[in-house]
C-alpha cells in the first residue's frame, strides 16, 4: 500500500470540476488529486464500495507541506470504505493546505472518515456516524504528530453512532500526539463515546 492506486488521479490539477460522478467496486481509491493541485472543486459525488479511501488531496513526496490548497469537496456521499485495506478513510487531506471540506455525508468505514494534516483548512457542516468500526484509537475527524500544522477549523459537523470496534469506545475530533492551534466549534455529537481529545497539543480550542 505505498503506492496507492485511485480510479481517477490528477497531477498538478488547476481548476478541475469533478460533479455527479460515482466512484465504485475498486480496490484502490476512488479520486485523488496530488503534486501542487489546486482550485480543484469536487461535488455531489458519490464514492461507495471501495478497497481504500474515498477521497485524497495531497503534496507529493517526505516535507512537502501546503502545496496542495484552495481544493473543496462539497456535497459528497461517500460510504462502504476500506473493504480490502482498512486503514482507509473518507477523506484524507495531507501535506497540504487552505482546503474545505463541507456537506459531505461519511458513514460505514473502518476507520476514520476525514483525516486532515497542513494549515488552515475548514471543515464543515459534514454528518458523519458508523466509523472507526474497526479502530479504537482513531477519531472521526483525525490529525496528529505535526505542532507546525495550524489553523484549521472544524465547526458545525454532525457526528453521531461512533463508538469505535466492538463499542470499545473511540474519539469524535482526535488531534493526537501535540497538534496544535486548532478550533473545534458548534458542532453535534450524539452517541459518540467521547467528543473530542486534545493529545498534548497548545492553542487548541473547543466552543
Amino acid at each position: 500500500h505505498d503506492k496507492p492506486t485511485a480510479l481517477v488521479r490528477f497531477r498538478a490539477a488547476e481548476r478541475c470540476l469533478v460533479d455527479e460522478c460515482r466512484f465504485t467496486c475498486s480496490g484502490g481509491t476512488g479520486l485523488r488529486f496530488d503534486l501542487h493541485s489546486q482550485q480543484n472543486r469536487v461535488q455531489r459525488c458519490l464514492f461507495e464500495h471501495l478497497g481504500q479511501s474515498g477521497v485524497m488531496i495531497c503534496g507529493y513526496g517526505p516535507g512537502v507541506k501546503n502545496v496542495s490548497h484552495h481544493n473543496e469537496i462539497v456535497n459528497n456521499h461517500i460510504h462502504d470504505l476500506g473493504e480490502i485495506y482498512w486503514h482507509s478513510h473518507g477523506i484524507i487531506i495531507w501535506q497540504s493546505g487552505e482546503n474545505r471540506v463541507a456537506h459531505n455525508l461519511i458513514h460505514d468505514g473502518p476507520h476514520s472518515a476525514i483525516i486532515f494534516g497542513g494549515n488552515d483548512h475548514v471543515i464543515e457542516f459534514n454528518e458523519i456516524h458508523s466509523v472507526c468500526h474497526e479502530s479504537n484509537d482513531a477519531g472521526a475527524i483525525y490529525s496528529g504528530r505535526n505542532w507546525t500544522m495550524r489553523g484549521t477549523v472544524i465547526r458545525c459537523n454532525y457526528l453521531h453512532h461512533i463508538n469505535g470496534f466492538e463499542g470499545r469506545g473511540c474519539v469524535g475530533v482526535y488531534l493526537d500526539d501535540m497538534y496544535c492551534g486548532t478550533t473545534i466549534a458548534s458542532n453535534l455529537f450524539y452517541k459518540v463515546t467521547r467528543a473530542a481529545f486534545i493529545g498534548g497539543g497548545h492553542d487548541n480550542t473547543i466552543a
